[in-house]
């Protein structure tokens, strides 16, 4: 399977590239046209289809992240296992490992739900989120925190931190079931 993308840019581009070349030899004296005009009409052309081609492929990027799309739900859900293993382990860490888990909470988790906070606004009421969401920026406040620590060697400070955004994060949880209870959707 080829990349129609690919294809449609490199044809544009080449397109390009056969059109000025026929485009550059100058008329004989007494004619109106270059003999070489039928080069810069397949030049044209080949920029032609190049473009449609380009502009009608499919985005490839844009339908891996449609499938990879989780909802806040899902989300909240799944962040839970890796805090868990974080706030066991973190004793046990050195402060780079930690900063690596807190990356990928971040990457992962907190940016696509952050980007979900006006989703859930309107599908569950201010009124309804108003407290989950503020759970779920002081839990956000807590990992930056920890990441912080851990990058200025501060072990202990780390350590607490784990700790608190570990319990900040059981009460998004709670409240997130609390939430979504309405909906009679498995969780």
């Amino acid at each position: 399977m080829f990349n129609r993308r690919l294809v449609g840019i490199i044809l544009y581009s080449l397109g390009i590239c056969v059109a000025s070349i026929g485009a550059t030899k100058l008329p004989t004296e007494g004619s109106t046209w270059s003999d070489i005009l039928y080069v810069f009409n397949d030049g044209v052309i080949l920029t032609i289809v190049g473009l449609v081609i380009w502009r009608l492929a499919p985005n490839e990027k844009a339908e891996e992240e449609t499938e990879s799309k989780r909802s806040a739900l899902q989300l909240i859900r799944d962040i839970q296992p890796i805090l868990d293993d974080l706030y066991r382990n973190v004793d046990d860490l050195e402060c780079y490992q930690i900063q690596e888990y807190v990356n990928i909470l971040r990457a992962q988790y907190l940016m696509p739900l952050e980007q979900l906070r006006g989703q859930i606004i309107s599908d569950k009421g201010l009124e309804k989120t108003a407290e989950l969401l503020i759970a779920i920026s002081y839990g956000e406040r807590i990992i930056n925190r920890i990441h912080s620590a851990a990058l200025d060697g501060h072990h202990d400070e780390a350590v607490e931190c784990t700790e608190e955004a570990h319990a900040a994060f059981k009460e998004v949880f709670k409240l997130t079931l609390r939430v979504w209870k309405y909906e009679n959707k498995p969780v």
